[in-house]
């Protein structure tokens, strides 16, 4: 899996670079649905909780609410996903990318940076590792390897958590029904819910600036690169 061999020059003239320009801007744009559905996802769970809270008579706003929850959270849930997929196909390229940019194999080959993810123990690790690899390699001068390994770690543990912590409020809200006495304990988990997905949103916003980030890098490398071989 890992090789530190540099590549000739013919193999890495062989091998096409992929512009991520088109790839982010698909990114962003679901991730800017998603930052609005996560948003209005909130604001119907907050609303439902207060309505709890105060126990309010008044059945159609009881309704009203709780179809918006449903709603903006089934669609909050699904664009969740979309991303996440879009997201790994983007780290797929920007991977396959840095062995034409730095003119050297990579540690890993780019299927890992897509099942790394979903390998118990594994993915406690190597996503990091090789967000850092993809970091360092794109750029076109040394970086700050402190500020880059903070950087990919908000990228890999915030995403990992903010996901987990969104599926432990649901699970949590489950186990409760609107039915039973302990009002209390339902009124916290959906306000925990509300607030793991403003964490979440923070962490979706850090993602996509980070992302438009590196996909500048490679396109300032690469430059570099065609005007070195037009000289």
């Amino acid at each position: 899996m890992k090789n530190d061999i540099c590549i000739s020059e013919q193999e890495r003239s062989s091998n096409k670079y992929i512009s991520l320009r088109g790839y982010f801007y698909a990114v962003f744009i679901i991730g800017c649905f998603l930052i609005i559905a996560g948003i209005m996802s909130m604001k119907a769970i907050f609303e439902f909780s207060n309505l709890l809270e105060n126990l309010s008579s008044d059945g159609l706003a009881f309704s009203t609410s709780s179809s918006n929850m449903n709603n903006f959270g089934t669609l909050f849930f699904l664009l969740t996903y979309v991303f996440l997929i879009a997201m790994l196909i983007w780290v797929y390229l920007a991977y396959k990318n840095i062995r034409i940019l730095a003119g050297q194999k990579n540690h890993w080959t780019p299927v890992w940076t897509v099942i790394s993810y979903f390998i118990p123990g594994l993915n406690l690790w190597l996503p990091w590792q090789l967000m850092q690899e993809i970091v360092h390699k794109s750029a076109s001068e040394p970086l700050n390897k402190k500020k880059v390994g903070i950087y990919t770690a908000i990228w890999c543990y915030g995403l990992i958590l903010a996901v987990s912590y969104i599926q432990l409020a649901a699970s949590g809200m489950q186990k409760v029904s609107i039915y039973d006495s302990q009002w209390s304990v339902l009124i916290s988990s959906f306000r925990q819910m509300g607030y793991s997905i403003g964490s979440y949103l923070l962490v979706v916003i850090f993602i996509l600036w980070f992302t438009w980030h590196i996909t500048s890098m490679q396109e300032i490398k690469i430059k570099i690169l065609k005007n070195r071989e037009t000289k």
